[in-house]
């Protein structure tokens, strides 16, 4: 993702730092994607000693993204604002278990198959992800994938078809007998905002 206040990249160091103390598997290896780490963030890394277990890649190919995504263990999205979250739904179509912010749209967009943690208490968050069983993982790594499916083009567009139906107080029935007919609906434009 971008360097923006809201991506919350410290956090996600700061997590990073305390799973590395908690000695938690999912923490052996912390890739940056998007914009470099900036200078303060560096030196935090340096002064945790975690300069060696992290590694920073520019904007990557789909391709490539989905090979890291799935090569995973987690992905760690502790944002504090999102307009959406696109990152959780690709992950979580790769098979990654996700650990995201406890707030919306970000809970909303994990569907109940993320761990949910508190993007502003990293050491908060590194124990919730470490309590979940190991079991666990693979259960929400399924229901991660079940919840991608249901962000597929054809339930997006039927979703903004009820939303525009909804809000011209148009019911179902009566849009099919005349009013409102598809020729009539603006064409969504979905955009990717990492």
């Amino acid at each position: 993702g971008s360097d923006e206040w809201k991506k919350n990249r410290r956090g996600v160091a700061e997590i990073f730092a305390e799973l590395k103390r908690l000695g938690h598997p999912a923490a052996g290896h912390l890739v940056y994607v998007g914009a470099p780490p900036d200078a303060e963030l560096r030196a935090y890394l340096e002064a945790e000693g975690l300069a060696h277990a992290v590694s920073a890649h520019g904007h990557l190919s789909g391709e490539t993204l989905c090979a890291l995504y799935s090569r995973a263990a987690l992905l760690l999205f502790p944002s504090l604002y999102e307009g959406f979250g696109w990152p959780i739904i690709e992950a979580q179509a790769c098979g990654t278990v996700v650990a995201t912010s406890d707030r919306d749209p970000m809970r909303e967009v994990a569907g109940g198959a993320g761990i949910l943690i508190d993007p502003e208490n990293p050491r908060a968050a590194a124990r919730a992800i470490a309590a979940v069983p190991e079991g666990e993982w693979e259960k929400l790594r399924t229901k991660g994938l079940a919840n991608a499916r249901s962000f597929s083009p054809e339930a997006m567009l039927a979703g903004y078809e009820r939303q525009y139906l909804a809000l011209a107080g148009i019911s179902r029935t009566a849009s099919a007998a005349g009013p409102a007919s598809p020729a009539c609906l603006p064409t969504p434009t979905v955009g990717d905002s990492r």
